[in-house]
């Protein structure tokens, strides 16, 4: 099947955008872990201090206990966070993103992506260095 001018992976398809692109497949890459079913396989750039061999279920453990500590608003579905600055932050340092745990294609590696939705651009980057620090990934 083509999309795109791209040929689609077997079991799902290939996504575009200005930024890179995203593989949306369901197909398997090269050994999912028991409990790795629904995670969505992203390219992209990604640090050591984000990815992580352990399976997702831990890493899913692990942001909820860092968000807990942070006493981030947060509503989860499946492997990914919406996430908000707690209510008695000013208004100038509230920022609104998202955390989703992906899988690394080509490397039986996870990933944390983070992206901001809402706020000021410094505010967020201090949070994510935050709470990247206090997860053991």
């Amino acid at each position: 099947a083509e999309y795109m001018g791209t040929s689609a992976p077997v079991l799902g398809f290939k996504l575009r955008d200005r930024k890179g692109s995203v593989d949306v497949s369901a197909a398997a890459d090269v050994a999912d872990a028991p409990g790795d079913a629904g995670l969505r396989t992203v390219k992209g750039v990604f640090s050591v201090s984000t990815t992580s061999s352990r399976p997702a279920a831990e890493i899913l453990d692990e942001v909820q206990r860092v968000l807990k500590d942070a006493r981030l608003v947060y509503e989860r579905s499946a492997f990914r966070f919406e996430c908000s600055s707690p209510p008695d932050t000013l208004e100038r340092d509230f920022v609104r993103f998202e955390l989703e745990i992906c899988r690394i294609p080509k490397i039986s590696l996870r990933g944390l992506r983070l992206k901001r939705l809402h706020g000021d651009t410094w505010a967020y980057k201090r949070l994510c260095h935050t709470i990247v620090s206090q997860m053991n990934l």
